[in-house]
């Protein structure tokens, strides 16, 4: 994603955000840098925060890719297309039990 940034000339933020505060602490810096669209990967604590993230995004006007297709059937903007059961049973098929 850098690589593509910099081709583009734009710029890419991450911020790391594993609790409350940092997820609100995050759309602080998301606001004062002014971006202009954010990108959220799938993991169970985004999973666990997903109301307040779409909650967030839509509220400070951001445009917001959620990488789990459950944020958009709750409100959020645009899904990159993961189901999120379907993604667990196929990784569940995956494990070798010795």
């Amino acid at each position: 994603m850098q690589e593509a940034a910099i081709r583009l000339d734009l710029q890419v933020v991450v911020v790391l955000a594993n609790s409350d505060r940092d997820v609100e602490a995050a759309f602080a810096t998301f606001v004062e840098r002014r971006a202009g669209a954010l990108m959220v990967g799938a993991s169970p604590s985004f999973n666990d925060r997903r109301d307040r993230l779409i909650a967030l995004s839509a509220r400070y006007g951001l445009p917001t890719i959620y990488e789990v297709r459950e944020f958009v059937t709750a409100g959020g903007l645009m899904s990159s297309g993961m189901i999120l059961p379907t993604a667990i049973a196929k990784s569940a098929s995956m494990l070798v039990v010795s």
